[in-house]
């Protein structure tokens, strides 16, 4: 079922940004540093091209300025990215945080129970020994009483899988960020066996960078990966999570049909930004 749209998923992940951000809210400070606000974490997929990719989440946790790191009420258990793309998502842990600076997320994700799906042959995906730590997201943001604040962590499953050959599957998380305040792009492409993938890049806007597992990654580089058809396909393919801007859009389909590229896409956070059908040749 893998095709040579890979060497388009290592492209995209070269220059994917994974700044993990939060939304802020303009109120004051509570004077009251034992007050806490809620907080719920959700989890969402961007498309590739497996049958399935169960990621085998154990715990989440926050770390508060306040009380060190705070455990999350986590709905442990084998999740299916793949069943939450295009727009899809559901609620991972809640919990309570005391009001004050919160600086990083830790997901933890078991070493055993997690598998790729390929020509409904399923294969073990290895963990990496270092994430026994938990995968660290920088957060970095203020958190105030009277709110509740929901966060989504995008786990693309498409950049997170490595083959490394005999069959063998490696499991290194690729995780970028969605809020509320920004912005989607959204359509579908024509025809459905093109099998294209999206992949957006921000041509104007403000540039930042964080640190997560390691690694550094520029936002205003490229911001996400999709397969134009997933198995919803009346839903078309959704690229979440973008700040505002002007982008350039690149659609790669398999051949024998033509790349298309597509400049100035205009993105409003908060808004969605509808490219209709695209029809490749």
């Amino acid at each position: 079922m893998r095709t040579n749209v890979n060497k388009w998923v290592f492209f995209a992940a070269i220059a994917t940004g994974i700044t993990l951000f939060a939304g802020s809210c303009k109120k004051e400070m509570s004077s009251n540093p034992a007050s806490t606000t809620s907080y719920n974490l959700y989890m969402t997929d961007s498309p590739a091209d497996y049958q399935a990719v169960n990621v085998n989440i154990t715990g989440a946790e926050i770390h508060s300025d306040v009380s060190g790191w705070v455990k999350l009420n986590v709905k442990a258990g084998i999740y299916n990215l793949l069943s939450l793309a295009n727009g899809k998502d559901t609620l991972i842990a809640t919990g309570k945080v005391a009001v004050g600076h919160v600086s990083q997320i830790r997901l933890f994700v078991a070493s055993g129970g997690n598998s790729v799906v390929i020509n409904n042959v399923s294969y073990p995906l290895e963990v990496p020994s270092g994430m026994e730590s938990g995968i660290k997201l920088q957060v970095n943001s203020e958190l105030v009483s009277g709110t509740t604040y929901n966060f989504t962590i995008d786990f693309d499953a498409g950049m997170s899988v490595v083959p490394l050959g005999n069959g063998t599957y490696l499991l290194k998380p690729v995780i970028r960020p969605i809020t509320f305040t920004t912005g989607t792009i959204k359509g579908t492409v024509s025809p459905e066996m093109a099998r294209a993938a999206i992949v957006a890049f921000l041509t104007t806007g403000t540039s930042d960078s964080a640190e997560t597992s390691g690694e550094f990654w520029e936002r205003d580089t490229a911001v996400s990966f999709a397969f134009g058809d997933g198995d919803d396909r009346d839903d078309g393919f959704r690229i979440r999570g973008l700040e505002g801007g002007l982008y350039t859009v690149i659609v790669v389909p398999l051949p024998p049909f033509s790349t298309s590229t597509f400049t100035n896409v205009s993105v409003t956070e908060g808004q969605v930004t509808d490219m209709g059908t695209i029809t490749l040749h």
